[in-house]
């Protein structure tokens, strides 16, 4: 999602409100996302695969900007 999606949407929600449950779904897909970077990253552990690890913790990252960013999004249709 671009950065200014929040402003993107209350513009377009004048017009038309976007669905809520397209945020709803795209968290859900982030925290499926997050799960398995975790996974590997708990494999790059334990086998010491340290480039496997570098690569899993900036994904950790954005999935959880994602997922706040949509989050916040979210809750702010609400109101």
């Amino acid at each position: 999602m671009p950065e200014d999606q929040a402003k993107t949407e209350a513009e377009r929600y004048e017009r038309q409100g976007r669905h809520v449950l397209a945020y709803q779904e795209h968290i859900r897909h982030c925290l499926d996302h997050f799960v398995t970077a975790w996974t590997a990253l708990i494999d790059g552990c334990s086998i010491c695969d340290w480039e496997m690890i570098d690569d899993e913790f900036p994904k950790l990252a954005e999935l959880t900007t994602e997922a706040q960013r949509a989050f916040d999004i979210w809750v702010s249709l609400d109101r």
